[in-house]
């Protein structure tokens, strides 16, 4: 079988309400699309190879915030059309102002990690764009809230084949990397699931979608020179345009899974209607499931929320030169004496988000491996649980052990942090869950 789970679409519905929310019988909920595509060019993200500035946009980016409103609490979920989110202390000043001006309490800052947005520069340089974009994120922070009204829900769950694992293992244990793979050759089970949020208002009359899979948006390759939202961003535009409301995706654990199609319009400048194409066999599959869902009744949904410190240390020695190549991006010279340290470690966090008992969301800052989302999934005390990568921060890859043993690009090299790194944030986010419904 090529995927994990079957593709028939399994429905499965839930309505929040409760009786003793102040706000009322209904979660207040409100959404944003604000376009944050740049007005001057300047290099893309996503491979170091490309470092002239873009030459045209084939779609526009945008960053989407959807706020939730319990009456005595505030969480929104941004995700924004770039490679990955802005630095780690531009998220904790986007953070604290959503906190002190919109009373935000919880934010998860996500990127669907497009290939084809604006290098945002080094974590200890950023590029002066950046400031554009954090303006553009408070703006539409601020637009959402005022557009909060009573909302229901409905979820449900299919997939579609347009993916597969690019690590190809080899007879001997060795790995061979498949950047591309146009003729859909199987490699590897995938987690190849769409999990959907389908929000209403009292009137069921749309609001917003919220659309999770994990697929590497790298259609366009490493020579695109124009701006694109890919995948993500068509899936967006098809859903809201076909459903109604805004949509809004959040990237899941796509470490090594790459679309069949990836690096088509560096081969083909013309291809971008292929692109279009691929992505709308996901949209279609969303719609599908939407047109299906029945709303059902669930107990509860405050809001409840959680930031959990975690730490690793360096995969490799700092005499590896991919490894300080990397580190150069997120440190300065005058820090590289700290960094040195033997015991030093990089010190982050995973983000926790929960509605009642019935959904939650897991940020995590980087690119990590598909069966981390599948544990979180099996593993959670959440009926409807969300892995989202890119969010809050980003250090890159976080493989398996096992594939960490394995070898291969974002395996072995191509990472910062130190095998099962990623166990332990998937161990951490299950605990804290469980932590956040009072059962440990």
């Amino acid at each position: 079988m090529r995927i994990l789970y079957c593709h028939r679409a399994t429905i499965i519905m839930a309505l929040l309400f409760t009786a003793n929310a102040p706000a009322g019988p209904f979660l207040q909920v409100g959404i944003d699309k604000t376009d944050i595509t740049p007005q001057k060019a300047m290099p893309l993200w996503g491979y170091s190879s490309r470092t002239d500035p873009f030459q045209g946009v084939y779609d526009p980016l945008y960053c989407r915030t959807l706020i939730f409103d319990d009456g005595v609490t505030k969480a929104a979920i941004v995700s924004l059309d770039l490679g990955r989110t802005p630095p780690g202390h531009w998220v904790d000043t986007i953070r604290a102002h959503a906190k002190a001006k919109y009373g935000i309490d919880s934010l998860l800052l996500c990127a669907t990690h497009t290939h084809a947005a604006p290098n945002l520069g080094p974590d200890h340089a950023p590029h002066p764009w950046i400031k554009t974009v954090v303006d553009n994120i408070y703006l539409s922070i601020e637009k959402a809230q005022r557009r909060m009204q009573p909302a229901v829900f409905k979820t449900g769950q299919g997939s579609v084949d347009i993916t597969y694992d690019r690590r190809v293992i080899n007879e001997d244990g060795s790995v061979t990397m498949l950047w591309d793979n146009h003729e859909r050759e199987f490699t590897h089970s995938v987690d190849q699931r769409i999990k959907v949020l389908q929000i209403n208002n009292t009137q069921s009359q749309p609001i917003a979608t919220l659309v999770h899979y994990a697929c590497h948006p790298v259609i366009s390759g490493n020579k695109n020179m124009r701006v694109s939202a890919e995948i993500p961003g068509v899936i967006c535009s098809y859903v809201g345009e076909q459903i109604g409301g805004e949509c809004l995706f959040l990237q899941g654990a796509c470490g090594e899974i790459n679309p069949y199609l990836a690096a088509l319009l560096q081969q083909d400048k013309n291809a971008y209607s292929q692109l279009v194409e691929e992505a709308e066999k996901a949209a279609k599959e969303i719609v599908k499931i939407i047109q299906q869902a029945k709303p059902t009744v669930a107990e509860d949904y405050a809001i409840r929320y959680k930031d959990v410190p975690v730490s690793f240390g360096f995969r490799h020695a700092l005499t590896d030169e991919r490894l300080t190549k990397m580190l150069k991006t997120y440190f300065s010279e005058a820090q590289w004496e700290e960094i040195s340290q033997p015991d030093y470690r990089m010190r982050t966090s995973l983000s926790l988000l929960m509605l009642g008992d019935t959904f939650a969301w897991a940020g995590f800052p980087g690119e990590f491996f598909d069966d981390f989302q599948v544990e979180l999934a099996d593993h959670s005390p959440v009926a409807h649980t969300f892995f989202v990568g890119y969010c809050n921060g980003y250090y890159a890859y976080f493989p398996t052990i096992q594939a960490a043993a394995q070898g291969g690009y974002g395996a072995s090299w191509g990472l910062i942090a130190e095998a099962g790194a990623g166990e332990q944030f998937v161990d951490q986010a299950i605990i804290g869950l469980y932590q956040l419904l009072d059962k440990l």
